[in-house]
């Protein structure tokens, strides 16, 4: 004891650094000495902590007083820190030194018990990939979490503590929940801070107390990004197919597949070329998939199946009150949804022309401006456009732009038709027994060899997709372990050989097999090459001549 007597006369000072728990013990001994009793506390080094300017303080800073009339109490135990109580023995008799020190002891292990509970509970918290915070009812953020923090780009000291209108330029969304004491789920909203423009999607509560009386708000947000990301996951909006979910070894095929792989470890845009029902839209997610945007959104978007008038709040989205019948708070466009991902524009050769001055802005500038609005959005997005028309010719004939054309077809890729694959049929025809036979819970095999010759001297207008769709129908056909060539006839292939010997006399195109829409298909897929149409189809080119004049293609 007469140590630390000596060190209290030898170190009286004023400017303590007070770790977090000696502050809990000095607000505790604060908050419980009695007013009538001059009492110090001291730490475990025999610093004064607390007692004022008191008359006692003043005579250990003099060294008038005795040791002798000095009562020094030692507290600490269970994981409290160490501490002191001072006092002159003459004022013993009114004060409880012991008493006085159990209480603070147990004032620390109770304040001590909430600040663990405290920080557990800011631990899990912090562990949350989406942004918190909280504001009291004077629009003071009172929390933050580390998520916030990291998407803000500050720490929690340069935040907390502040008005929540005072770090942002925009009228945070918290203030108007306090204000209107309404909840408001996924609202999309622009916070400014520090330079930096953040787009977010949040949902923010209003806190009340028990009588009913509004404590502050607290909201849960993350970035638009994110949360579309999710929203396509959930719409099922994601690429699924690869290229090695791709059948088929033909020489054509493979080659095409080598090409594709190559464009994609790039980020310029492709145009793919090629008939309906050959896969376009297959290669393209495959693309995406085998590019580093593999992890991003994929979003699809047939220009011709969309009204003149919605393509353009479709692609660049729309602002509240943009036209009549725009949904309350506007919507985002496909380019925002795809942003980070790729955009896959299906029959592109569709999209009327006072759009696509539109789109060459967005595919070459990468900014888009939605309807009704003001606000540029900066949008990376790898453009993928597909069509079975031939653009070229579209531009000569002033039905699509020159520019948009040469900006889209940075790459090119055509997709080969089913006819030009060979072996290829029966192999996918084979893999389509196997998917559809588990699906109808049926026990078909294969096909035999009849049916194998049909189907390989079929055209196949509708390439991959009509495919698939006369297996089904043969499938369901069939009743024993293996498509015959009746199954196929019943689906609806018939052999083409019958249309040699029926072109010869008038009226006989009422047998044909080969419709007007087949005849046009396979010539606008040759780029009206007669020699190519006649070999897609099957057929010698005296026959395509006069189905030609028959059918008054030009």
């Amino acid at each position: 004891m007469s140590k630390m007597m000596d060190k209290i006369y030898e170190d009286i000072d004023d400017s303590v650094n007070f770790s977090e728990e000696t502050s809990i013990i000095a607000h505790s001994f604060e908050l419980l000495k009695p007013d009538s009793c001059d009492i110090i506390l001291l730490d475990s080094c025999g610093m004064i902590l607390s007692g004022g300017k008191s008359h006692l303080r003043n005579e250990i800073a003099d060294k008038t007083v005795e040791r002798t009339s000095l009562q020094l109490e030692k507290f600490g135990v269970n994981g409290c820190p160490t501490f002191f109580l001072l006092a002159d023995k003459k004022v013993l008799l009114s004060c409880n030194l012991k008493g006085l020190g159990d209480r603070i002891e147990k004032n620390f292990d109770l304040i001590n018990s909430y600040k663990k509970k405290h920080d557990s509970l800011a631990t899990y918290l912090d562990a949350i990939q989406e942004g918190i915070s909280a504001i009291d009812k004077d629009g003071v953020l009172v929390f933050v979490n580390k998520a916030c923090c990291e998407m803000l780009g500050a720490t929690k000291e340069e935040i907390l503590h502040k008005k929540a209108d005072s770090i942002s330029k925009e009228r945070p969304l918290l203030l108007d929940v306090v204000k209107n004491k309404q909840v408001v789920v996924d609202k999309e909203y622009f916070m400014e801070f520090k330079n930096r423009s953040l787009h977010l999607t949040s949902s923010a509560y209003p806190v009340f107390d028990s009588q009913g009386e509004i404590l502050g708000a607290i909201d849960l947000f993350r970035s638009i990004k994110r949360s579309r990301k999710l929203a396509n996951l959930i719409a099922g909006k994601e690429a699924s197919f690869r290229f090695e979910n791709i059948v088929g070894d033909s020489k054509i095929m493979q080659d095409s597949i080598l090409k594709a792989k190559r464009m994609a470890l790039s980020d310029e845009t492709i145009l793919i070329e090629g008939s309906s029902g050959c896969g376009k839209e297959l290669f393209a997610q495959a693309i995406h998939n085998y590019s580093h945007r593999k992890n991003e959104a994929f979003i699809a978007v047939n220009c011709a199946n969309l009204p003149n008038e919605l393509v353009e709040s479709e692609l660049f989205g729309y602002e509240d009150g943009a036209f009549t019948g725009a949904t309350k708070g506007g919507k985002p466009g496909k380019f925002e949804l795809a942003n980070g991902g790729t955009l896959f524009l299906d029959e592109v050769g569709e999209m009327p022309m006072h759009i696509q001055s539109k789109l060459l802005r967005a595919v070459e500038y990468k900014n888009i401006n939605r309807v009704g609005g003001s606000r540029t959005f900066n949008v990376d997005v790898r453009i993928i456009a597909a069509t079975n028309r031939n653009l070229e010719d579209m531009v000569r004939e002033g039905k699509f732009r020159g520019d948009l054309f040469y900006r889209l077809k940075v790459f090119y890729l055509r997709i080969p038709a089913l006819a030009e694959r060979g072996s290829d049929i029966t192999e996918l025809a084979e893999y389509y027994i196997r998917k559809l036979s588990l699906q109808m819970k049926k026990d078909v095999e294969g096909i035999d060899d009849e049916a194998k010759e049909i189907l390989m001297k079929y055209g196949w207008p509708g390439n991959v997709r009509e495919l698939e769709n006369c297996m089904a129908r043969a499938v369901f056909l069939c009743d024993g372990s293996r498509i015959s060539a009746g199954n196929i006839a019943e689906a609806g292939i018939q052999i083409m050989e019958s249309v040699e010997s029926r072109c010869g006399s008038p009226g006989c195109h009422s047998l044909y097999e080969l419709t007007s829409d087949r005849v046009r298909e396979a010539y606008e897929r040759s780029n009206r090459n007669k020699k190519k149409s006649a070999e897609i189809l099957g057929i010698s080119r005296p026959t395509l001549y006069k189905l030609l004049k028959l059918y008054n293609i030009d």
